[in-house]
Order: structure tokens, then C-alpha cells, then sequence
């Protein structure tokens, strides 16, 4: 086993609200966000609240063969860990939280006098250094007329706490989960969905997309809809089979029939959302200040849902982007074309990015949450 160091850059603040303080921000007991096997996860930013904050990452990782057919590759598996650590730390705690270098390996001895200085190895880090985080956003200033500034806007994501006992609890019981590997590939995509957010909205909106759909088709892998929304779905085979003389049993059977083939990908699309969501994503955000007024509303969720995924692929399979209203919340600043379709009473309302990316993080780690309880619950019996 070789002892790994990394450094990595939240895009945020993160501290323990386990810790009894005062000020967490003047503790050194609060920068210890996780201190138990398999890792070590610490703040070392100076100040506190720098940003990006910085975080010192250690674990553990053994020598591992892998065989694709006459060959056979070994290494240390360090770079997948501390990548895929990281995306689902991003997930539970809601930040965007990257990995920015390598900087150290501590060896074991290979033999008994074998020198220290040799088995701890310094990484060179300058040219490979990849920093990915969010570009701080200035304050913002509300003035109220005659009585000057009414307000102070931080357009930052606000401080969050930390639980080590549940980050530990989650990371534990997730390989003993059926769909771990899902849940892995999921964050993965809902990673790269975040780094992408305030740069590229199209890119952002298919990972979050892809995000769901990586889970939906592994938990629903068996989902069929109901005989008449098959026959609704294939309504012109239908209706060709009665023209052809057969009754309206056989002209159902047919459509039914010919549903066989088809995966009903973006039905499980919505059924897993719509099964895993709660009222979280219509309260109000601590990573997006986006205000509520811009939020679909909730009995018309499934709609929304259904305009999404329609849009989507209006992307990939004919290169139109989304509508500007997508765009609204990723900055403090509101773009004109967007301004225009949000603040039209007239014009129809896109789902904003930011408002779906916490749809996505709400479903999934509910789904999570319920699975780990549902596990307990069967092997306490």
C-alpha cells in the first residue's frame, strides 16, 4: 500500500459542524472535514475562506493488475480514486470540488534499512497543475432610492458544514449497494455538469441529463408502461391494423407488440425523478441565488421535466441550443436575449440550469439515502 497525497479546490467553503466552536472559522478542529480510514480530507487554506478553497486529500491505494486479453497492466490506481472521491464528494455535499494535483507519495519499505528519504517522494506539480473552479463572483449592491443601499448580495455559494459521520456512512454503505457502480458513473457526469455550469450551459444540461438517465436505466431496467400507453405510444399501428380488418383487441395486441423494441428511455427519465424528488428544489438555494420566481411550478413539474428532455434532444440530434432562459441564475448578471424570455409575461419559460442541476442532485442522493435505509432495514431482519 502507498500513501497518496493530493491537493484539491472546492468552490465554496467547507468546514466541520461537528465541531463545538465559537467561530469555526478561527478553529484548526474545524478544518478537519474527514480524519478515519480509508482517507484523510482537511482544509489548508490560509485564511479559511479562500477561494477556491483548498483541500489536502491522503489515502491509501494497493498495486492492482488489470487483464484485457494477452495483456496484462499494473499501477497504482490512485488517479481513478482520488477522481471519482471527488465527484462523489461533489454530489453529497452539493460544491463543486476538483482535483487540482498530485504532490507527494510515501512508499513502504522494500527492505529493512531502506532510507527514509527514499521512500518519501516528492511529486513535481508545476507543469501538470489543472486548477477547475468556479471564478469567485463579485458582491452585489441593492439600492433603495432615497434611502441609499437597502441590501449586500453574496453571489457566492454561502458556507456549508460538513458531517464526517455521514460522509462515512454514505461511502461505507455504497459498495454494499446493487447500483454502486451507477452511482459512481452518475457523479462522474454530474461532476463534469458542474464544472461546466457557467461556462457552457448546453454541455451542462445533456450531463445533467445523462446523469439521471445512467441511474433510471439501471433501477428501472425492467420498466414498462402501462397496455394503454403502449397503444397510445404506437396509436398509427393501431389504427393501420384496423384498417386492415382486424378487431380492436388484435389492433392493440399489435400496438403492444410493436412496443417490444422500444427502451421508454425518457419515461424512466421522469419516473425516477418524480419518485426520488421532494419540495428541496423549490426552496431557496445556497449554491444558486436564483430567486423562486423563476422556478417552474410544481404542478406543472412533469411538464417541465418533459420540455427538458424534449430540448435535449433538439441538441444532439439536431444542434439547436437550448432556450436562453436555461442560462438564468448561472451569474449575477442576466444576459439581454435571456432577460428578454424571463422577464416577458408573455414568453414560455425554460427551466433554468441551476434549478434542474439541484433537481438532479435532490433525486439522486434521496434515491441514495433510500437505499441505504431499505438495506438496513433487510439485513436487521
Amino acid at each position: 500500500m502507498v500513501t497518496f497525497d493530493y491537493r484539491l479546490l472546492c468552490s465554496g467553503v467547507l468546514y466541520n459542524c461537528d465541531v463545538v466552536t465559537a467561530d469555526w472559522t478561527k478553529s484548526d478542529a474545524s478544518r478537519i472535514l474527514f480524519f478515519e480510514p480509508p482517507f484523510t480530507l482537511r482544509v489548508c487554506s490560509y485564511p479559511f475562506d479562500e477561494y477556491p478553497q483548498e483541500l489536502a486529500l491522503q489515502f491509501c491505494a494497493p498495486f492492482v493488475h488489470e487483464t484485457k486479453g494477452a495483456t496484462t497492466t499494473g499501477f497504482y490506481p490512485d488517479e481513478d480514486i482520488a477522481r471519482d472521491l471527488t465527484a462523489l464528494l461533489t454530489l453529497f455535499c452539493h460544491r463543486l470540488i476538483t482535483v487540482a494535483t498530485k504532490i507527494h507519495e510515501h512508499h513502504p519499505k522494500h527492505y529493512d534499512n531502506e532510507l527514509l528519504i527514499f521512500r518519501d517522494l516528492p511529486i513535481g506539480f508545476v507543469k501538470s497543475l489543472k486548477p477547475v473552479h468556479w471564478v469567485r463572483q463579485p458582491v452585489s449592491f441593492v439600492y433603495g432610492g432615497p434611502d441609499g443601499i437597502t441590501e449586500i448580495k453574496d453571489n457566492n455559494p454561502a458556507p456549508l458544514g460538513v458531517g464526517p459521520n455521514q460522509i462515512k456512512k454514505l461511502l461505507l454503505s455504497l459498495p454494499q449497494l446493487s447500483f454502486a457502480t451507477s452511482v459512481v458513473q452518475s457523479a462522474r457526469l454530474y461532476s463534469l455538469a458542474l464544472q461546466q455550469i457557467r461556462s457552457d450551459v448546453d454541455v451542462a444540461y445533456q450531463l445533467l441529463v445523462a446523469a439521471i438517465e445512467v441511474m433510471a436505466n439501471e433501477v428501472l431496467d425492467n420498466f414498462k408502461p402501462n397496455v394503454g400507453d403502449m397503444v397510445f405510444t404506437q396509436s398509427s399501428v393501431e389504427r393501420l391494423a384496423t384498417e386492415f380488418g382486424l378487431n380492436a383487441e388484435q389492433s392493440c395486441a399489435l400496438a403492444v407488440e410493436a412496443c417490444k423494441r422500444e427502451q421508454w428511455i425518457s419515461r424512466k427519465f421522469k419516473k425516477f425523478i418524480l419518485d426520488n424528488i421532494t419540495d428541496e428544489p423549490w426552496r431557496e438555494d445556497d449554491l444558486f441565488k436564483l430567486p423562486s420566481q423563476y422556478f417552474p411550478n410544481k404542478n406543472e413539474f412533469e411538464k417541465a421535466l418533459s420540455d427538458i428532455y424534449d430540448a435535449r434532444s433538439q441538441l444532439l440530434h439536431h444542434g439547436r441550443s437550448f432556450p436562453p432562459g436555461a442560462q438564468m441564475g448561472i451569474s449575477y448578471r442576466v444576459p439581454f436575449r435571456v432577460g428578454m424570455e424571463c422577464f416577458d409575461p408573455s414568453s414560455k419559460r425554460f427551466p433554468p440550469v441551476v434549478w434542474f442541476e439541484r433537481v438532479v442532485n435532490c433525486a439522486i442522493n434521496n434515491f441514495i439515502e433510500a437505499s441505504i435505509r431499505d438495506a438496513a432495514v433487510q439485513s436487521a431482519i
